[in-house]
């Protein structure tokens, strides 16, 4: 056994409670760490209204996207020209009588 040992904090004031019911948002009067003089909300601006065709507001593919659609397109079209093949040369029958 022994004492306890002496806390780090023992020569720090303690805090000061937090009013009850007190935002953790609310306005402070310490200093904005950003050096403006008061937060300020930027006015809207008008709303500007869209003169571009339904065609010309249609998101643009991106390059990876035209090689995914290329890729299935030409994997499926490889794979029907080969049924239509081995169809062809009789491999494949519909138990016709």
């Amino acid at each position: 056994g022994g004492a306890a040992p002496a806390s780090p904090f023992g020569s720090a004031a303690p805090a000061k409670p937090a009013a009850e019911g007190a935002s953790p948002f609310a306005q402070s009067g310490a200093a904005n760490p950003f050096g403006e003089a008061t937060a300020s909300r930027a006015k809207p601006k008008p709303a500007e209204e869209d003169t571009r065709s339904a065609w010309e507001k249609l998101p643009k593919p991106a390059m990876a996207q035209v090689v995914i659609v290329l890729s299935f397109t030409t994997i499926i079209s490889l794979m029907l020209a080969t049924f239509w093949v081995v169809v062809q040369l009789g491999g494949v029958s519909f138990n016709d009588q």
